[in-house]
């Protein structure tokens, strides 16, 4: 799968860096996710969209943008959505936001039930706590599989 990435300057976040946020945050953040996220932070998949079922229709919120981990590189990071969804919506301390949408949507990574194998949650922010939050994927590679070629 090809990714945009929106920054010339675009370098892999470091294994370094991925440990210091890890304790920052206060999560065990999944390998999958990790490898991801260190090559294509603050980018999204290319000509991929994503849908999923609510209520037994199906929605298309799309994909986003993956949320950097490095606070220092963009203000659209981890930390960043992590403070404003605690502060502003009350968010749950077990959901992490991973990736956020155009609308102010977040995916979320879900620690509710595993502390180490996080499901994949979608945040829409407009129905609020608990209504907006619907499972998305088991894992976070279950969720790239369930990426569509846009039309």
């Amino acid at each position: 799968m090809e990714w945009h990435v929106f920054s010339e300057a675009h370098e892999p976040l470091t294994d370094e860096l991925v440990d210091g946020i890890e304790k920052v945050l206060r999560f065990t953040l999944p390998r999958d996710y990790v490898e991801c996220v260190k090559r294509f932070h603050g980018g999204q998949p290319k000509d991929r969209t994503l849908s999923i079922n609510v209520n037994g229709e199906p929605w298309g919120i799309g994909f986003g943008m993956l949320l950097t981990l490095d606070p220092l590189q963009s203000s659209e990071n981890i930390i960043n959505a992590l403070v404003a969804l605690r502060t502003h919506h009350q968010l749950p301390e077990h959901y992490l936001p991973i990736v956020v949408g155009g609308g102010g949507d977040y995916l979320c990574l879900d620690y509710s039930e595993n502390s180490l194998l996080p499901k994949v949650v979608f945040y829409f922010h407009e129905l609020g706590l608990p209504d907006g939050l619907f499972e998305v994927a088991d894992s976070f590679s279950s969720l790239l599989g369930m990426l569509q070629e846009e039309r």
